[in-house]
């Protein structure tokens, strides 16, 4: 009993210094949360609208559902990392459950679905081109590859986040009172663009730069800085875009904001032919 006991206690210190963002997979008070986020994350990953929305918002679920069984993981093991974590995860779980169902009765908006996984090569080659110049847009040792149509980012100390586009009416219809044009408008799951086939006829280069600009919004600042509340983002948001426009705006060309991917890449030639 007393050996359980130290290999149990051992083995939480040892996890301490991971940077895994769910509770331990022994951690049998975290199954029902990794069970549901992984359908969730399948099923978010499908080509299917009404599938991909259910999926968001059971990943959501499953995101919060493991926050109790991480916090208690880290007050068993004396872990302040996992610990907060885990309240993290509560935070974050609830902000994402809210924003996923808000957006499930949306669905009906959806339009084409842009094809994101053809330039997931040229996004490698970006990655690579900020790291060769030592420029810090996300966590080293972040990746994307293809999946489906959509892109699959590993970002360390958060997993794995889709990120899928689509074409969007509302959002084009917008732009039909808008003085400035532009190219998409980011989503808790991705972006959408006002017509796709605009979208398609744009170089491979500024395909890349947007999505990754984009992403920016969706992980940088919806999750990290807003803790999944984007009831909270577009407000905050909004309500700024109204004094200052997309110039000087914080979460565009702020010292925080989504630019620092463009200026990043400013001289970035584009992806390499093949």
């Amino acid at each position: 009993m007393t050996r359980a006991v130290i290999i149990t206690i051992v083995i939480g210190l040892t996890s301490c210094v991971s940077t895994a963002p769910r509770s331990n997979e022994w951690n049998p008070l975290g199954w029902p949360g990794h069970g549901v986020e992984r359908v969730g994350h399948a099923a978010a990953d499908s080509e299917v609208v009404l599938v991909q929305e259910v999926g968001r918002l059971l990943a959501s679920v499953g995101e919060l559902l493991d926050g109790p069984a991480l916090l208690v993981e880290g007050l068993g093991t004396l872990c302040v990392p996992k610990t907060i974590g885990g309240l993290e995860l509560l935070v974050v779980g609830a902000g994402e459950t809210v924003t996923s169902a808000i957006n499930l009765p949306l669905a009906i908006f959806v339009g084409r679905h842009v094809d994101l996984a053809r330039d997931a090569a040229a996004i490698r080659e970006a990655l690579a081109y900020v790291e060769q110049e030592k420029i810090v847009l996300f966590p080293a040792g972040t990746a994307v590859r293809a999946s489906g149509r959509n892109l699959i980012w590993s970002v360390p100390g958060r997993g794995d986040v889709i990120q899928r586009a689509e074409g969007s009416l509302p959002f084009a219809g917008m732009l039909l009172l808008s003085p400035e044009r532009f190219v998409a408008m980011e989503r808790s799951w991705g972006f959408v663009v006002p017509d796709v086939a605009e979208w398609d006829a744009r170089s491979a280069r500024s395909r890349a730069i947007t999505t990754m600009h984009e992403f920016w919004h969706q992980h940088v600042q919806m999750r990290d800085s807003f803790l999944g509340w984007t009831t909270l983002y577009w407000p905050a948001y909004s309500g700024t875009f109204l004094f200052t426009g997309w110039n000087g705006h914080w979460a565009e060309t702020g010292s925080s904001g989504a630019v620092n991917v463009d200026r990043a890449l400013r001289d970035w030639p584009g992806p390499s032919r093949r």
